[in-house]
């Protein structure tokens, strides 16, 4: 807006419909060489939030991991997650040159805690579906509700991230 210019470096996957298997179109390299669809691999998906990754810096993923439904509209879910990038980027524009990296503990708990809202329900009921991977872990539904992931994503608490600022 305003005729400013802003340069980025910005990729945009549109990977289709592999809901819960880690496919090759995930070939991101974060840190020290790290490799997504590696680590993916060798254990199960996992972003935080329902958007950014541990060890991959400045990394937000729409529609990724335990973001689906199968109960509402993932429209909702997408406008969520783009508040939630929005403000990660206005809060990492704040702090100056620099990215963010989410914390390996505040992940790792976001993820427990998903997981654990899974026991008891229809979704992890012993069945074989879509919605689990090969290790019978559901990486691909939100079992909460809609309103829950828009307050979860309403803005970035920085206490979840560590903040390194660029040598530029």
């Amino acid at each position: 807006t305003g005729g400013a210019k802003i340069e980025a470096d910005v990729t945009v996957f549109a990977t289709g419909f592999e809901a819960a298997e880690v496919n090759l179109y995930l070939n991101v390299i974060g840190e020290h060489g790290r490799k997504l669809i590696e680590e993916w691999r060798q254990s199960s998906p996992e972003v935080h939030r329902g958007c950014t990754v541990s060890g991959y810096p400045n990394l937000a993923i729409l529609l990724g991991p335990n973001t689906g439904l199968g109960h509402n509209s993932v429209i909702h879910i997408m406008e969520s997650q783009m508040n939630y990038i929005t403000d990660y980027l206005a809060k990492l524009a704040s702090l100056g040159n620099g990215y963010l990296d989410v914390k390996p503990e505040a992940q790792r708990s976001y993820n427990d805690q998903l997981q654990k809202r899974f026991r008891g329900t229809v979704w992890l009921s012993g069945c074989k579906s879509w919605y689990l991977n090969a290790r019978g872990r559901n990486t691909t539904l939100y079992p909460r509700s809609n309103t829950s992931f828009r307050r979860m994503t309403r803005s970035v608490n920085l206490s979840e991230y560590n903040y390194h600022p660029s040598a530029i």
